[in-house]
């Protein structure tokens, strides 16, 4: 894989697992809601790792279509038969 579709995967997994950090931590943020002000702080804390979530999920998606296709056209070159040289 090229070095920038290495960047690339390296910057998706960085942020995946900020994002799973942010879950984990809302999950625990929404044992303290009591009341109304904290429950919209909660819910809007939510709607902003979800918009992340879709944002990167799209992304995610755009890597991987990339990368099957590099796969595909890689494997293509690797089964074509080698060039027969010809004697004089």
């Amino acid at each position: 894989m090229p070095n920038f579709r290495l960047k690339i995967k390296t910057a998706l997994d960085a942020e995946y697992a900020q994002i799973m950090k942010e879950s984990l931590a809302l999950s625990e943020l929404r044992k303290t809601v009591t009341d109304f002000e904290t429950a919209k702080a909660y819910n809007d804390k939510v709607a902003a790792l979800n918009a992340r979530v879709d944002s990167y999920e799209i992304r995610r998606a755009d890597f991987q279509k990339e990368a099957e296709a590099f796969d595909a056209s890689l494997k293509n070159r690797i089964s074509q038969p080698p060039l027969q040289t010809i004697s004089p």
